[in-house]
């Protein structure tokens, strides 16, 4: 099956990584302007030192910033609409963030105003690439990404996004935005949920949003269905789950993340959103109908895990996916996104931690409760996951049988001596 065409990942939200500096003359990076067309940031000259911009979007701009009295590196986000909307919008998303204090969830330092009356943010500046980054560097071959991002070790960092999305739902928060681009992989080993500004509160009422989007949010020319939309659907259309895409606020839950989670797997698995490119219209539509493929459904042949077996047919795939053991997606892993991704929300996993928790069973080498496996499944996930004590078991069982062949076959020929001596003993 050919690749989709490359999918924009620009977002309306995003706060660090995936936005390249400007360039000035000569190729020198400058710090681009971060309100219409103002060269310089009024924030509190004496408190912070500005720098580069490091990301941009319809809402917000990130800088890169020094806090003079501690000398310390953060990023700065700064709010660029003037809106009485964007306003609340930008306090809530800083608000939530203070909330959410988890090794995986970007810590808040400060919110405040400029000299002009602007507000900004200040949080902990990750060094490192968004998942999204290292997905597309696994979809081009790039050596050391192959080398150092194996299928094992993204579902580790899978297991701790859910991790954060588990302890923000047990403080009443849905993020409503999860994607690879929102993602940060540190190079120290650090991996935050960015992007908290649609988050929903659970203890907050929202009015119903209509179905579909505006005009001018819906036909941005160059954007396609990975954007975060600020219009009536709010979210990316590529991971958005179906009552988030007709605009059913009050269907939203716990479970719209477990399918947005589901689509992270997805392109984990298979280097791919769930959902093709297309224009934003294209994309709802599709999302809404719940017509998304399976991963195992793919390419023409699929195995259950490494090392159960020959595939059913000769592999046409290549090197696509060089991070899968054998160049496949696990049929496991496949069953667990398409559970996540269930079209009817009650057929999803409940929680974010029975979806880690099936993550951890593949990981174990135990079955998923999604791919139902029978009993000489199981028996063979058994035998997989001690190889070690099975392959001591076999040497010793063909020890033990050597050794009672060899045993047999002495007392055969001692029997047959014996009765050979008597033999002669009664001739003579």
């Amino acid at each position: 099956m050919p690749d989709p065409p490359e999918h924009s990942d620009e977002s309306i939200e995003t706060l660090q990584g995936g936005t390249t500096p400007t360039s000035g003359a000569g190729g020198k990076t400058t710090a681009p302007s971060i309100v219409h067309g103002q060269t310089e940031l009024a924030a509190d000259s004496a408190r912070y030192s500005v720098g580069e911009e490091i990301a941009r979007g319809g809402m917000g701009a990130v800088i890169e910033a020094e806090e003079t009295s501690l000398e310390r590196t953060v990023a700065m986000k700064v709010m660029l609409s003037p809106t009485t909307n964007a306003r609340a919008r930008f306090i809530r998303e800083a608000t939530v963030l203070a909330r959410l204090e988890h090794p995986n969830i970007v810590p808040i330092h400060e919110l405040g105003t400029d000299e002009q009356g602007r507000l900004f943010y200040t949080m902990k500046k990750v060094e490192g690439a968004t998942l999204q980054a290292v997905i597309k560097g696994l979809k081009r071959g790039d050596t050391e990404t192959v080398a150092e991002w194996s299928l094992d070790h993204l579902l580790s960092v899978y297991r701790k996004v859910c991790d954060a999305i588990a302890f923000a739902h047990s403080r009443g928060i849905i993020h409503r935005d999860l994607k690879p681009d929102n993602i940060m992989l540190g190079s120290f080993g650090e991996v935050l949920v960015m992007d908290w500004g649609l988050a929903k509160l659970m203890d907050e009422e929202e009015p119903e949003l209509p179905a579909g989007i505006e005009d001018n949010t819906s036909e941005v020319p160059g954007r396609s269905g990975s954007l975060t939309l600020d219009g009536a659907v709010i979210g990316s259309p590529q991971y958005m789950p179906p009552e988030q895409a007709v605009g059913r606020v009050d269907e939203i839950d716990e479970r719209s993340d477990v399918f947005s989670l589901g689509g992270i797997l997805y392109a984990i698995l298979t280097l791919r959103p769930p959902v093709p490119n297309g224009s934003v219209s294209e994309v709802l539509e599709m999302v809404k109908s719940g017509g998304i493929t399976p991963p195992s459904d793919l390419w023409t042949t699929e195995v259950g895990r490494a090392g159960q077996g020959p595939a059913d047919a000769p592999d046409k795939r290549g090197n696509d996916l060089p991070h899968c053991p054998g160049g496949r997606v696990p049929k496991a892993l496949s069953a667990v996104t398409m559970q996540a991704m269930a079209f009817a929300r009650e057929e999803r996993y409940a929680e974010v931690t029975d979806l880690a928790a099936e993550i951890f069973a593949y990981q174990s080498g135990y079955a998923t409760s999604a791919e139902h496996a029978g009993a000489l499944g199981q028996f063979w996930k058994l035998v997989m996951r001690h190889r070690g004590m099975t392959a001591t078991a076999a040497v010793l069982l063909v020890v033990i049988g050597y050794l009672w062949l060899n045993f047999t076959i002495d007392l055969r020929a001692e029997k047959e001596n014996a009765l050979a001596e008597a033999d002669n003993a009664e001739i003579a």
